[in-house]
């Protein structure tokens, strides 16, 4: 289940460091969407194969553009399986994957 924590998205932090630039803002989100997916597919494929480096490694880079675009949610998600992955252990990874997912598939409907 997503964070409800934290919002799904927060644009301000997109938007003020383009100067409110729109067309520059639409064309970085619609390039993380695209990102997003692909990172978010290899990551299934990395939780399934139990693959630690690579879960870890994925999960640390998607929680990094997921903040800096405001996906809030997604990037928390992230975190927390990153965090698990870390530790060396996957334990929870398919349930944190699946929440992931939830996470990303919000925030792309979110962004269309």
């Amino acid at each position: 289940m997503p964070s409800s924590e934290a919002p799904l998205f927060q644009a301000s932090l997109l938007t003020d460091g383009f100067a409110h630039d729109d067309a520059a803002v639409q064309e970085l989100l619609e390039l993380f969407v695209v990102e997003a997916a692909a990172t978010v597919a290899q990551l299934a494929s990395a939780v399934a194969a139990r693959d630690v480096e690579a879960v870890r490694r994925l999960a640390h880079g998607l929680a990094g553009s997921a903040a800096t675009i405001g996906a809030l949610q997604l990037a928390a998600a992230s975190e927390r399986l990153d965090e698990s992955a870390r530790a060396g252990r996957l334990v929870r990874a398919k349930e944190l994957q699946a929440e992931l997912q939830r996470s990303f598939e919000s925030t792309r409907a979110a962004l269309a």
